[in-house]
């Protein structure tokens, strides 16, 4: 652990600090990713329905010979990105404006069940229609609360759920003790 004359630290503690550094510069990477790659993708899917909607065609995607890649493309934007980016978003503490593209994916997945088709059809389309309207509805209403409210979007911690829901602290009460904190009492 030799010191250098220009700098305080050893070698080994500048190593730290960039390992420090840089796993905080992954982390908020991350917290960006998980944060606002979800509407690039609903914004494609608004654009892809818009087109098909516009200009009504068959799918011209040969599902017997391509089935294995249009399902895998599928599974990764529609099926593995909001089950892996919902317990980040909690993670993270995101309000619920965040995650409103993870509902969104939940319930575009549920048309397609619904239908019993991978991809878009005209039965479909009046359906998409409908969910992106309420999509649009629920970013209105969510950012004319935060303008109203003028508060920050983000979930507040426990202890402030905490004093909502009970009004005070535990510690500050001036109740007297009862079975639940664990002292025998006689009846």
């Amino acid at each position: 652990m030799k010191k250098s004359i220009n700098n305080a630290l050893s070698e080994e503690e500048q190593e730290l600090v960039l390992q420090g550094l840089l796993s905080r510069k992954i982390w908020r990477f991350y917290e960006l990713l998980a944060k606002w790659a979800p509407i690039p993708l609903m914004l494609g899917h608004w654009y892809g329905v818009w087109d098909y909607g516009r200009y009504p065609r068959p799918t011209v995607l040969n599902t017997a010979d391509n089935g294995n890649c249009i399902i895998w493309i599928y599974f990764l934007a529609y099926v593995y990105m909001p089950i892996c980016m919902i317990p980040v978003s909690f993670f993270f503490r995101y309000c619920w404006i965040f995650r409103i593209p993870f509902f969104y994916f939940f319930g575009i997945n549920a048309i397609r069940l619904y239908y019993q088709h991978w991809l878009i059809t005209p039965e479909q389309l009046e359906m998409h229609h409908v969910f992106i309207i309420f999509t649009l509805i629920l970013y209105a209403y969510g950012f004319i609360k935060i303008a109203i409210t003028r508060s920050k979007c983000r979930i507040p911690d426990v202890s402030e759920w905490r004093m909502r829901i009970f009004g005070r602290r535990r510690e500050n009460s001036t109740e007297e003790s009862s079975v639940l904190d664990g002292k025998k009492t006689s009846l």
